[in-house]
């Protein structure tokens, strides 16, 4: 389902090389056992410190961690990227990621939309059943940004979107890819995208955009910034998964001098050039992302892997380790830099930015209909009245959602 900068072969030429020589980058050990559940989320995992450990299985936190929770629990507040720093450099990296999974949780609006999921997954996983996706009656068209080197390592990767639109196909939904440029830069892809959203809005297409990974940022830009509010209308939703909207700390990483020859070395060979990771730098993206507004009317919805450090896998090991001091993160991002303000957030926990996982395709088909429920088959773009789906009484789209402003409030700055 994605694919980031390992897949373009940049990254484990920079471990081979590297990985023999600097500190940390070998392996991640975490090796105290513990089962729980946090925010309806049930896990058996290794945990990398006693307090994680008591963290996960219910029993008694030290004060000042117990007096965070209850002030961000209390106060409907997500974490800061310092609040979670702090955690990791006090406890463990593990202890910073349950914080995050239990206030996230602490949302009734993502709670519900969570549940849905999570019992849309369990229907595909015990029947033989397909998906609802039945919006061929409606003008919904499911449009996909593609992730990087989607052309070259798509079929591989998952970043070509194909595996989807060929499920789309299936049920009679109408689904495109867009064409993006594979090692473009995220201001000009986000161009791209904001002209393919003006052509549908002509053709009277309502729109699901689906991104994934660095088409996140691009798609953020072209909604919150490229297209004015009236252009937006016809797009009902977004889902982002693994979105890298605010930059990568690993790609500041790949990109310092130090190493950064190495990158543009095994680029240069593919014929490829350092533009596409360059403008994925925090220094770029953190500022421009801070800058963005997004339409009120648009549903926003975030699917974020969770791991606890004994779940990265081997692709986002080296990732997790260059990035494990500043707190949590899927090998690639930061956690807290994948939510959406003002939106939803589905979380899996137990897999990292790979989603790497056995169910992958089932849980894929599980976010589409989801999102299709919630939009709703007879939506109108004239009226401008976004409609719930029955049976979502939380639904975003519903006048109980509240305005946008006051959803962004929970965001701890």
């Amino acid at each position: 389902m994605h694919h980031l900068l390992t897949s373009s072969r940049l990254l484990p030429f920079l471990i081979l090389v590297l990985s023999t020589s600097t500190p940390g980058c070998a392996s991640i050990s975490s090796s105290l056992h513990a089962h729980g559940t946090i925010a309806e989320q049930t896990m058996t995992a290794r945990v990398d410190h006693p307090v994680a450990q008591d963290y996960l299985e219910g029993r008694p936190l030290p004060a000042e961690l117990e007096e965070l929770r209850r002030a961000h629990i209390a106060e409907g507040k997500l974490p800061s990227a310092s609040v979670l720093t702090h955690l990791t450099t006090r406890y463990s990296t593990d202890v910073a990621t349950l914080f995050f999974l239990e206030t996230v949780g602490a949302d009734d609006e993502s709670t519900a939309i969570q549940r849905e999921y999570a019992s849309v997954v369990e229907r595909l996983m015990q029947t033989d059943e397909d998906p609802q996706l039945d919006a061929a009656s409606s003008r919904l068209t499911v449009v996909f940004a593609p992730g990087w080197f989607y052309k070259t390592y798509g079929a591989k990767t998952g970043a070509d979107f194909q595996r989807q639109l060929a499920q789309l196909a299936k049920a009679g939904v109408p689904a495109e890819l867009i064409e993006t440029d594979e090692n473009g830069t995220v201001e000009a892809n986000a161009e791209i995208i904001a002209e393919s959203m003006r052509r549908l809005r002509r053709q009277g297409r309502e729109v699901l955009i689906v991104s994934g990974s660095k088409s996140g940022a691009e798609v953020a830009i072209a909604l919150g910034d490229i297209l004015p509010p009236e252009e937006t209308t016809h797009v009902l939703a977004w889902l982002s998964i693994g979105g890298v909207h605010q930059g990568s700390p690993f790609a500041d990483w790949a990109l310092n001098p130090t190493v950064c020859w190495f990158s543009q070395l095994n680029l240069g060979v593919q014929g490829f050039d350092l533009e596409g990771a360059m403008s994925l730098q925090t220094s770029r993206r953190r500022p421009h992302f801070a800058r963005l507004r997004f339409p009120d009317h648009l549903l926003l919805v975030s699917y974020v892997p969770v791991p606890l450090s004994s779940g990265i896998s081997d692709q986002g090991a080296f990732g997790y380790s260059r990035m494990r001091d500043l707190g949590p993160n899927d090998g690639l991002t930061m956690l807290v830099d994948q939510l959406l303000p003002g939106g939803l957030t589905i979380v899996e926990p137990g897999v990292d930015h790979y989603f790497v996982h056995p169910n992958r395709e089932l849980r894929s088909l599980a976010l589409m209909e989801v999102l299709v429920k919630r939009i709703g088959a007879t939506s109108s773009v004239s009226s401008g009245t976004l409609p719930v789906a029955e049976g979502a009484a939380h639904a975003s789209l519903s006048p109980e959602r509240g305005d946008r402003a006051s959803r962004e409030d929970r965001h701890d700055r």
